[in-house]
């Protein structure tokens, strides 16, 4: 225990009193000749100033001890503090939170920036913190308790001139009976410069997605409508079989590139969130079928409740629910086996509506269930499509905060459902 000098003075104070009133006591009881109860009594003194003295003498040296322990410990401490600070190989400094006045730098920090020791002590902040960057700035705070914590961005000019963009980390200190922060200084300027060149190779390569996709879909064109020129043209059931062939294969092109175009938008186009009738965009979703739907000789049915509204971006979840329809007709089962039928139905629940979809098709297999929403990913060697189109219904729902499960699947049946959150 730690031995304050206020302590030391009780401590004295309460043996001193009690020896002299016990020890009156005591000698008044057992001595009645005057004579020698005065001649106790500078015996008395003596022993008192020689106990007390030696007292005193341990009370001080357990002290000093103790005091001794604690520099010894400080200094140890302190060596370790400074082979930390000095030696650290990111720059790190010491500034008064007041004057914002430098106080200490690391050797680190003299090579970096290329001012000397004596030069960085005769400085304040801002002779180096010369630009903020407001798009990168984190709010500032020196007063967090805790270790090092993040608290901006900002540009940094070396002596040279030359500037870097820096992450600071600060942490409250005291130092040397001031007010002070300790800073760290991460270097970011190489990853703020592949930062800008990944975007720009991301906005280089989906311009040309884009125009890729475009400048083909016009010769994919032609070639469905010469296709069906050629068709009506030739009496030859070979070469109308061949051109129907030819115009089958352009529109899956075609088809592929407007999902191409789709999965290039989807993190770049700006939502257009509102109140919609869910009734109303299924019907329309399902009228954009209607073609296919005769054609493959498959049966939609609705059995949705009375009309629900939901908050959302309409051209994502019609993204999502046509590319759900897509693939019931495309994995739809043989004709000769049963009737191809959709069933489309709708719920409301405390926190979500739901949207199921189930078909009679194929089904899924066990085995491909966690991959079916993979890019490109084909699950069934009958599959005549690209891997897109589940993968497309997944994005598209996340993009508008929304989510697309499989709920069951076997030989006879497959339902997913889509959830968009009731805000």
């Amino acid at each position: 225990m730690k031995l304050t000098s206020f302590r030391i003075v009780a401590v004295y104070f309460l043996i001193a009193t009690m020896y002299i009133v016990l020890s009156d006591k005591i000698v008044s009881y057992l001595v009645k000749d005057i004579d020698m109860l005065s001649e106790i009594q500078s015996y008395k003194g003596l022993f008192f100033v020689a106990s007390t003295s030696v007292l005193l003498y341990c009370l001080i040296k357990f002290n000093t001890q103790e005091l001794r322990l604690e520099r010894t410990e400080a200094l140890k401490n302190e060596r370790k503090y400074r082979l930390l600070f000095n030696q650290n190989p990111l720059p790190m400094w010491v500034y008064d939170t007041d004057t914002r006045r430098i106080l200490d730098v690391n050797e680190t920090s003299v090579d970096i920036y290329g001012y000397s020791r004596e030069e960085f002590l005769t400085m304040v902040l801002e002779d180096i913190q010369v630009e903020i960057q407001p798009e990168q700035i984190l709010p500032e705070s020196t007063e967090k308790e805790g270790f090092f914590h993040l608290t901006g961005r900002w540009k940094h000019v070396k002596k040279s001139g030359a500037s870097i963009f820096v992450e600071i980390f600060t942490h409250a200190i005291d130092y040397k009976e001031s007010r002070a922060n300790m800073v760290l200084v991460h270097d970011i300027s190489e990853m703020l410069k592949s930062e800008q060149d990944l975007a720009s190779s991301v906005n280089e390569l989906n311009n040309f997605v884009y125009r890729a996709s475009h400048d083909l879909r016009g010769p994919i064109a032609r070639m469905i409508g010469l296709s069906e020129l050629g068709k009506n043209v030739h009496d030859l059931p070979d070469a109308k079989e061949y051109f129907g062939l030819i115009g089958q294969t352009a529109y899956q092109l075609d088809k592929s590139l407007q999902r191409l175009l789709i999965i290039n938008s989807i993190k770049g186009r700006v939502l257009e969130t509102k109140e919609r009738s869910l009734q109303s965009m299924i019907n329309e979703s399902v009228k954009a079928f209607s073609f296919d739907l005769s054609g493959q000789n498959v049966d939609l049915k609705l059995t949705g409740h009375e009309d629900a509204t939901i908050c959302c971006d309409k051209y994502f979840f019609r993204v999502a629910l046509d590319s759900l329809i897509e693939n019931s007709i495309n994995f739809r089962a043989p004709e000769r086996v049963r009737k191809a039928t959709i069933v489309i139905d709708y719920v409301k629940t405390e926190t979500h509506i739901q949207v199921r979809i189930t078909d009679n098709g194929i089904g899924i297999k066990n085995d491909v269930r966690d991959h079916i929403f993979t890019l490109f990913y084909r699950g069934t060697e009958e599959s005549k499509g690209s891997g897109l189109g589940l993968y497309l219904a997944s994005s598209s729902l996340e993009r508008i905060g929304g989510s697309l499960a499989l709920e069951s699947s076997d030989e006879e049946s497959t339902t997913f459902i889509i959830s968009i959150p009731i805000v």
